[in-house]
């Protein structure tokens, strides 16, 4: 497989490098790696074990200002239950949250929008089988199965 990316790292001889620090005179050598290109190659040849992505649990969806400030919210009586999740970043459509779960494993979505900010409900999408299910927010932490 053919990789697209420059150099992951650099390096070379320093004359007098030290001298910008009052100790002239020293050469010196050195070298580094690129972490974040690192990770790109690894990534787009599927070097990382599936295990790896054991992180996030829940994604909440971004859906605009309100919606959010719920997610957040109950974002945190998740954490408070020791269920990693997260809030996605910025508003989005749709489309671009479930890619960001998906390419995450990210096996749960939780979605609140204007309908579920007046029911003070959310809905809760399995990712993998495609089931959803409605709950008052206030329950959300009792759902066994974004625990396991």
């Amino acid at each position: 497989m053919n990789i697209q990316m420059g150099s992951i790292g650099g390096g070379g001889r320093y004359d007098d490098l030290t001298g910008l620090f009052g100790v002239p005179n020293i050469p010196g050598v050195g070298i580094s790696f690129g972490v974040d290109r690192i990770y790109d190659v690894m990534e787009e040849l599927k070097l990382f074990p599936e295990t790896i992505y054991v992180g996030t649990r829940v994604l909440f969806f971004n859906l605009g200002e309100e919606e959010s400030k719920t997610a957040f919210q109950l974002m945190q009586q998740l954490r408070n239950n020791n269920i990693a999740c997260e809030l996605y970043h910025e508003t989005a459509k749709f489309d671009k949250q479930f890619k960001y779960a998906d390419k995450k494993n990210i096996p749960y979505a939780i979605i609140i929008g204007n309908k579920e900010l007046e029911e003070k409900t959310c809905n809760i999408k399995n990712l993998k089988t495609g089931t959803q299910i409605s709950v008052l927010q206030e329950k959300l932490h009792e759902i066994d199965w974004l625990k396991s």
